[in-house]
């Protein structure tokens, strides 16, 4: 996987339980990635920044990591 760490826009739905539920995102490009299935979620602590981690997986194939930052509530692309 390359390391990108861009922003993106993310659509995501919210369980009534606080879980997240990332749906599609939105890069740089303006090119929209719906996401199939979740592959994995962790939790990381990064330089005091807590964020949620997300493997996601488009067309049975293609990985992509994305980032939730809990403080500043901004999402991004780190891996694909």
């Amino acid at each position: 996987m390359k390391i990108v760490n861009e922003n993106i826009k993310v659509l995501a739905s919210f369980k009534t339980d606080g879980t997240i539920i990332p749906l599609r995102f939105k890069r740089e490009d303006d090119k929209t990635i719906q996401i199939d299935k979740i592959v994995k979620t962790h939790d990381e602590m990064l330089a005091g920044n807590y964020r949620i981690v997300f493997t996601c997986m488009q067309n049975e194939k293609d990985l992509y990591e994305i980032k939730y930052e809990t403080d500043t509530q901004k999402w991004y692309l780190f891996k694909l």
